[in-house]
């Protein structure tokens, strides 16, 4: 498969983050879907079981406009997509949360990768490549 047919679902509320980060994605052909919050996410359940790769924020609306930041939607979600739906799309987490507990449940959901809110275009770019090419 070439990189022009590989599709990213990007779960992340503030799309204006990721115009910028994903530049060198969509100049090497890449597409994006962009989901905005868990009700989102859940209507397009199908276009999840579809895509190459997950990247997912912890912390954004849940669609019926309450979060509560004691709790991640991204954690719950993930276990809503893997236990529920059974999809086993390579995940990587793009966040600024560092809670150790969040992290242990996501690599125990399976994530490939952990990433730190901001990041360089270029690394996102190596990351996805490397994830993709396994």
């Amino acid at each position: 498969m070439t990189k022009k047919n590989k599709k990213i679902a990007w779960i992340e509320d503030d799309i204006s983050i990721i115009q910028d980060v994903i530049q060198p994605l969509l100049n090497e052909g890449y597409t994006f879907e962009y989901l905005r919050n868990v009700k989102e996410a859940l209507e397009k359940i199908n276009l999840l079981k579809t895509v190459d790769l997950i990247l997912l924020d912890l912390i954004f609306p849940t669609g019926d406009d309450t979060i509560d930041f004691n709790q991640y939607p991204g954690v719950s979600l993930l276990e809503k997509l893997r236990n529920d739906f059974n999809i086993e799309t390579p995940v990587i987490v793009f966040t600024v949360v560092t809670n150790g507990q969040a992290h242990k449940r996501l690599r125990e959901l399976g994530i490939v990768e952990i990433v730190n809110k901001p990041i360089r275009p270029s690394e996102l770019k190596a990351i996805v490549e490397q994830v993709l090419n396994k």
